[in-house]
């Protein structure tokens, strides 16, 4: 399958172990391969296959911060 890049607005991460909690969530979604959560930029970059973004919404909620919506795909 190919991968795709998927870039979300997320805030509230304010530190690495915010950033390291999102990452390490994310990445246990099924189809998700790479993740990295930029704290400076507000957004989280997900490559993989057949991504859920409801998925991510959720997670994202569910760890305590805001989720945005998609940026690119």
């Amino acid at each position: 399958m190919e991968n795709h890049i998927h870039i979300y607005s997320v805030t509230g991460m304010s530190c690495n172990h915010c950033k390291n909690k999102v990452e390490t969530n994310l990445r246990a979604l099924p189809g998700v391969d790479t993740v990295e959560a930029d704290i400076v930029n507000n957004k989280v970059t997900l490559k993989g296959s057949n991504i859920n973004s409801q998925q991510v919404q959720q997670t994202i909620l569910l760890l305590g911060y805001q989720f945005h919506g998609e940026i690119e795909s």
